[in-house]
């Protein structure tokens, strides 16, 4: 650990980085295998429409802009979708796997980001605290598999902030911070480009500014390519769906999200956030919170690292005061600066040691993180399996493989009703068709099957046309059923098919 001239600590002995390096990727490998390995969970969170947009690439070849089976287009920019289709291309199909490896990645990316610059600042034994704070605390486990584009933006995010911090140190790299804020709007808009650049607050905490102006000519021709590479995906994407993009995008997500609506006015709850970030972060967040108060009383005095510390500070600090004032609040929004927490966090912790020797922290770093994830083992494979989501997810999926084993059944199964959940585990992705015509699809004189989620009013439907569908699969087989499979032709099933109309009547 490097010494703190301000407090008297005395240097411990040198961590070789390597080792820290590799223990992080083990535990990074070890969660995310208890993750990918649990039982899935695509119901939770809204995770069906991000496997829907994906689908909609691989099978549709959408790779513009996706739509949902509703024909809803994406309310997000669609950088993890890519990512989650080029995961799949090689297999041929979406699975589970490939829609959490983007996410999963995307962890790692922010544990390193956290591990590197809190190294700069206390060592390598801060870098590895903080890069342990960020993979066992709720915010990474969850994030290593979830289907959604918040890990993405994050990653891209702390890549922007590091490139931001030294280009700010060296007056070098500016074309990275716009690549890397490039990356983050297309995943997930524009607020990416203000959470990379607001540690740059720091440089009117420091005195001495730095080799090079923020505003010099070299910023702004990075400006220019970060304008070249959003607006043209979104003139492109604009050009080919007009108005309803910028309904979805601009009005629905962007201002829905920042302005006055259902959610509140912004500002109405400005303690949500942090009190998410104490109990979500949690134990991290006390040390954390401890290093920020450090920083502002009695930061380093080595520049370079006294510089890393108040950047990280003003990203955090800056991050957390944008999503409190949000009427949007949800502990995920907090993920863009929980890299900078992180660090906090990790620096804090190394000073705690004092001179003790580094080589007892990566024994001590070991231990913490295999209970750590033997907790996280318990809680995704055991605890959650009785969940109502989990429990959905999995009876859809057994229905789905059971459909796809039966011999005869016409491809694609047609769906009624929100059913993405089925799509996904079909390997198809089709416009959901209305009661009223997943009913004329019966009427026809081919083998049609459709799957319904909302069945008595289908029946109801059915009864109208004078239709008798006839059941073929349900899930659940006994009480009320989520979803029931349908079809016109009584040999796909043999004797044990029924018409159900006429048996209700």
């Amino acid at each position: 650990m490097r010494r703190d001239s301000s407090d008297g600590v005395k240097p411990s002995g040198p961590m070789r980085g390597s080792a820290g390096l590799a223990l992080l990727i083990a535990v990074w490998a070890a969660l995310t295998a208890i993750r990918v390995t649990g039982p899935p969970d695509l119901m939770d969170h809204d995770q069906t429409r991000p496997a829907m947009y994906a689908l909609d690439v691989v099978v549709n070849g959408n790779w513009l802009c996706q739509r949902d089976p509703g024909d809803v287009i994406a309310s997000k920019p669609p950088l993890s979708t890519w990512l989650a289709a080029l995961c799949s291309l090689p297999q041929g199909r979406v699975s589970m796997f490939t829609l959490y490896l983007p996410g999963a990645i995307s962890v790692l990316v922010m544990a390193l980001v956290a591990r590197g610059v809190a190294s700069r600042i206390g060592g390598q034994v801060a870098g590895l605290f903080a890069g342990m704070c960020l993979l066992l605390s709720w915010f990474g486990a969850r994030h290593i598999g979830l289907a959604r584009s918040d890990a993405v933006f994050s990653a891209c995010v702390a890549l922007g902030a590091v490139a931001a911090m030294r280009a700010w140190c060296t007056g070098r790299g500016w074309t990275w911070f716009w690549l890397a804020a490039s990356a983050a709007t297309l995943a997930k808009g524009p607020l990416g480009l203000v959470l990379a650049s607001i540690g740059l607050l720091a440089a009117a905490w420091e005195r001495d500014r730095g080799p090079t102006s923020l505003w010099s000519g070299r910023v702004w021709a990075g400006a220019l390519l970060f304008a070249a590479i959003t607006l043209g995906w979104f003139g492109a994407a604009y050009a080919r769906f007009g108005q309803p993009l910028i309904d979805k995008m601009i009005v629905d997500e962007l201002i829905g999200h920042a302005g006055p609506g259902k959610r509140g006015m912004p500002g109405a709850r400005l303690y949500m956030q942090p009190l998410y970030f104490l109990a979500y972060f949690a134990p991290w967040s006390v040390p954390a919170l401890i290093g920020l108060w450090r920083t502002w009383r009695r930061p380093p005095e080595d520049k370079a690292s006294r510089r890393a510390a108040r950047f990280a500070a003003c990203w955090f600090l800056g991050g957390l005061l944008i999503f409190a004032i949000g009427p949007h609040q949800r502990p995920d929004l907090l993920l863009p600066i929980i890299p900078a927490a992180a660090i906090l966090a990790g620096c804090e912790m190394a000073r705690w040691r004092g001179g003790r020797p580094a080589g007892s922290a990566l024994i001590g770093c070991a231990v913490v993180a295999a209970t750590a994830l033997s907790g996280f083992a318990w809680y995704y494979h055991s605890a959650r399996m009785n969940e109502r989501d989990v429990v959905h997810t999995m009876g859809v999926r057994d229905l789905a493989q059971r459909l796809r084993a039966m011999p005869g059944i016409p491809l694609p199964v047609r769906t009624v009703g929100e059913t993405n959940t089925f799509q996904f585990y079909m390997g198809t992705m089709d416009r959901r068709l209305s009661p009223e015509e997943g009913c004329a699809s019966l009427a026809r004189e081919g083998p049609v099957v459709v799957a319904v989620r909302r069945h008595e009013e289908f029946l109801q439907a059915a009864r109208g046309r004078g239709i008798s569908p006839i059941e073929i699969a349900r899930w659940p087989e006994t009480g009320n059923p989520f979803i029931v499979v349908y079809t016109n032709r009584p040999e796909l099933i043999g004797a044990m098919e029924r018409p159900v109309l006429e048996a209700q009547d």
